[in-house]
């Protein structure tokens, strides 16, 4: 497997996200800035999000994580419309399809990061994330 196991972690406290990498992963990875194993975990989890790097690139080549608010186009079907544009949902863990689902003001995911699914993936545009622009997810 050659994919790179990569993390976030939002510091509720201080307000900042920064990145990490697994420490056994950090000597291959340009990604220096902190170490899993040197981020100072709470316990009861309530000042930190850990969000996981979903291995999805958008189309100006910024990684989408979870936490992540996107826009993306879907393509026209043969019985609909001719391509229709979604704006603002957020990148989260499904854990009833397992897998990373894109969902609009808390309701269903539109779809899923299954290859050869209905979204194109060339169109994804990370348009901020859930802690420093909220307000993405009300309109």
């Amino acid at each position: 497997m050659n994919r790179l196991i990569k993390f976030r972690v939002w510091f509720m406290e201080t307000k900042k996200m920064k990145f990490c990498v697994p420490a056994h992963l950090a000597e291959n990875s340009d990604l220096k800035e902190i170490f899993f194993d040197s981020v100072p975990w709470d316990a009861d989890k309530l000042k930190q999000e850990i969000l996981q790097f979903t291995g999805l690139i958008d189309k100006s080549g910024r990684e989408i994580y979870e936490g992540d608010i996107v826009n993306f186009t879907v393509p026209g079907h043969a019985h609909g419309p001719e391509s229709e544009d979604y704006k603002n949902h957020l990148v989260k863990w499904d854990e009833a399809q397992a897998c990373w689902g894109f969902w609009s003001n808390g309701i269903e995911p539109y779809s899923y990061t299954i290859p050869g699914d209905r979204i194109d993936v060339a169109s994804f545009k990370v348009a901020g994330n859930m802690f420093e622009n909220p307000e993405l997810l009300k309109s």
